[in-house]
């Protein structure tokens, strides 16, 4: 099983799970953002882990995922320092 921390690529198969979840979750991944190949985890968290309207707990982030994947606890808390808003 993968898990997934901060800056590492997703396959874009499981970047598509993410995005869905995301979604369902209230949030979504920046506009534009082709899911045709493999996406680095912050790009995908990048308005998740922010301070607007699309910003989400980290407890809903990191229970994404399925039996190939998981999001790391640490790798989100690192995204959510490193975001400016969060600054």
């Amino acid at each position: 099983m993968q898990d997934y921390v901060s800056t590492e690529m997703v396959k874009k198969e499981h970047a598509k799970v993410i995005s869905s979840e995301l979604i369902k979750r209230g949030s979504k991944t920046p506009k534009g953002m082709s899911l045709a190949k493999d996406r680095s985890l912050a790009n995908l968290l990048s308005l998740a882990c922010g301070c607007g309207k699309y910003a989400l707990k980290i407890e809903d982030i990191i229970t994404i995922g399925n039996h190939e994947f998981s999001i790391n606890e640490e790798g989100v808390k690192e995204l959510f320092k490193r975001s400016p808003h969060h600054s």
